[in-house]
């Protein structure tokens, strides 16, 4: 038989029987092995029982888009990075870990991304979710929010976390992911306020793409001895007072709880609430309750809202953004 290229060879018949022998060196020697040998102690298509640790890939992250492909990803376990709406996705078999690095809708669709409860969900960051196919149906099988809230929302899941701010000797605290159209209302916590300087905390709405407003606003402050009332109109920011006459230092602190209604509405006039608590027991032995309401002239869209001090830093303090769930 004349030498011939692999290439050149005919195709073998398969499925193979596992007899066919093939040419190994082994100890410097040519020798032959069966088929069935050489892939004796290889996982094969059939069950397997693995006797150690597998481990998975994690590849290269995927960009949020209307379609995404995990047929093409590199390995079981992939970021997804953007905020485009997700409304299909792509996979043969899976399982497919995906973790979510911002914040986007998945969009239920029956056929090709099947998410729990038939609802729609919105991301946040850290969110998990494992995805598999029955080779006609994309299921996403699990989904695991960060917060540890249920995915379905019911009365339990009447608050979904959307983001979290760390104030850390800033100027401006500003919360801005994300405000859409995704929740009629949103609620901001904020806790373990302390400020450089005493004073009065200040803010600002940020309606059409930037921080401004014509505001008029309600304030009350009620301490151990007294009650103070202040209103005020068309002015250029908003005087919150929940850290008013807040005494710097780590241990005299504030915090409270804000309700923004209807941000998204280019048609609805922007108002927010709140209510909230200052401990100033470092020199004046005074605890304040502060409640107020704002409301701005304009309907423009509100996707932000900014805090600050009317002087110095905010040193510390956590401002956290809810959506309520609207059923």
């Amino acid at each position: 038989m004349a030498d011939l290229k692999i290439s050149q060879l005919p195709a073998a018949t398969v499925p193979l029987a596992g007899t066919e022998v093939l040419p190994i060196v082994q100890s410097g020697n040519t020798v032959q092995v069966s088929v069935n040998n050489a892939i004796a102690s290889r996982a094969s298509l059939g069950a397997n029982t693995f006797t150690a640790a597998q481990e998975w890939a994690t590849g290269t992250a995927i960009a949020s888009a209307a379609t995404i492909n995990l047929d093409t990803a590199t390995g079981n376990r992939v970021h997804i990075t953007g905020t485009t709406a997700i409304t299909a996705v792509t996979l043969t078999r899976g399982p497919s870990t995906l973790v979510f690095d911002g914040v986007l809708t998945l969009t239920h669709n029956a056929t090709t991304n099947n998410l729990p409860g038939g609802v729609n969900i919105t991301t946040a960051a850290g969110d998990r979710a494992i995805y598999e196919s029955d080779g006609t149906t994309v299921y996403c099988v699990s989904y695991n929010r960060a917060s540890g809230l249920p995915v379905v929302a019911g009365a339990s899941a009447a608050l979904v976390l959307l983001s979290t701010v760390n104030a850390a000797g800033s100027a401006t605290v500003d919360i801005e992911t994300t405000f859409n159209s995704t929740y009629d209302n949103y609620m901001i916590v904020a806790s373990g306020i302390t400020c450089v300087t005493s004073g009065i905390l200040k803010g600002k709405f940020k309606l059409g793409g930037s921080y401004s407003g014509d505001y008029d606003f309600h304030v009350t402050n009620q301490s151990d001895s007294s009650t103070a009332y202040s209103a005020l109109a068309a002015e250029s920011v908003v005087n919150f007072t929940t850290l008013d006459n807040l005494d710097s230092g780590a241990t005299s602190t504030a915090g409270f709880v804000m309700y923004v209604y209807k941000p998204s509405s280019t048609t609805l006039k922007k108002q927010a609430t709140w209510t909230g608590g200052v401990n100033r027991l470092n020199a004046s032995s005074s605890v304040v309750l502060c409640t107020g309401a704002v409301g701005v002239s304009q309907s423009t869209a509100l996707t932000g809202v900014q805090f600050f001090m009317a002087s110095g830093n905010i040193t510390l303090g956590t401002f956290r953004l809810y959506g309520i769930a609207n059923s």
